[in-house]
């Protein structure tokens, strides 16, 4: 009942143009036309990352379900691959880096290179919609760097990041797929 008066009075506010002074997403339009993917203190729809973890349920689900705290993820395209440099204080649910639709059997490259001060964190790659592969996954003070040679049959792909509280943590991503770069949600 709580959250239903405040959502209420939200609306409300905004409704009626009080709401200006107070917008939450006032602080993007200060990020100029530079900005790809950063954001600071931020909840995406879902149970902010409750739970995800241990659920390759909720993992293989196209709704995203994380909660972050100053993440920057800076793509780096070219014709021959996309690739991702990520950063952040705290993760904690799941967020989805690459998606590609593959009409044929294709050799695919994944190289990645992570570490976090503490929690957990997995790399996870899904087929069509409920084929998931842990690629890889580190704990604490860990950090892994690897490449992988793959073959992808026919069917959708997602490369996701998954997070148990884990903190102050970087992460570099890469594929030989160009344009296949899409955080978030992607559809």
């Amino acid at each position: 009942m709580k959250k239903m008066m405040a959502a209420i009075l939200a609306a409300c506010l905004l409704l009626t143009g009080c709401a200006a002074s107070v917008n939450p997403f006032s602080v993007f339009d200060k990020l100029g036309p530079d900005f790809h993917g950063s954001y600071s203190n931020f909840r995406i729809a879902g149970s902010g990352g409750k739970d995800v973890y241990d659920d390759d349920e909720k993992i293989c689900s196209w709704f995203e379900s994380i909660s972050v705290e100053e993440i920057t993820a800076q793509p780096e395209l070219d014709d021959d691959a996309s690739a991702v440099t990520i950063s952040f204080d705290k993760l904690h649910g799941k967020q989805q880096y690459f998606y590609t639709e593959v009409t044929e059997e294709k050799e695919v490259t994944i190289q990645y290179k992570m570490q976090i001060e503490e929690g957990r964190l997995k790399l996870v790659l899904i087929h069509d919609k409920d084929e998931l592969q842990v690629l890889a996954e580190i704990g604490a003070d860990e950090d892994v760097d690897d490449l992988l040679d793959m073959t992808f049959s026919e069917g959708d792909y997602r490369l996701l990041l998954v997070g148990d509280e884990a903190l102050h943590g970087t992460a570099e991503l890469s594929l030989n797929l160009p344009d296949s770069y899409n955080e978030g949600n992607g559809l």
